[in-house]
């Protein structure tokens, strides 16, 4: 499994390495990568908006807190799981606070391996 970030590669290791040390990811910098995917930019509604303010509230509330923003923090992310020259599983973050479970997408990805 290899993940494709914004951001430079010294923000991607601090993060795999706090969170998943075993992963692997490349560095999108320009965004070239999640253009291609289709990826848009999300809006200030998206941004502001009553969901993301529920889920903030919520990842407060667990004690989780705002990492370090990555370059155009106003790109929405994905997630696509490829296997041979086919995407299998994918997520299109609707806002910023829309995320699969990534204890399951760990397991299903070993899964995978």
């Amino acid at each position: 499994m290899l993940f494709v970030f914004r951001g430079t590669p010294e923000l991607g290791k601090e993060f795999f390495d706090h969170f998943w040390p075993e992963a692997k990811g490349i560095a999108d910098p320009t965004g070239d990568l999640f253009r291609s995917f289709g990826l848009f930019r999300a809006s200030w509604w998206r941004l502001l908006g009553p969901m993301v303010v529920l889920a903030a509230i919520r990842a407060l509330w667990n004690g989780h807190r705002n990492g370090r923003p990555a370059p155009d923090t106003m790109r929405n992310p994905g997630l696509y799981i490829i296997e041979k020259e086919a995407i299998v599983w994918e997520h299109n973050f609707h806002h910023i606070g829309d995320h699969p479970n990534f204890a399951s997408l760990q397991k299903w990805g070993s899964k995978a391996l």
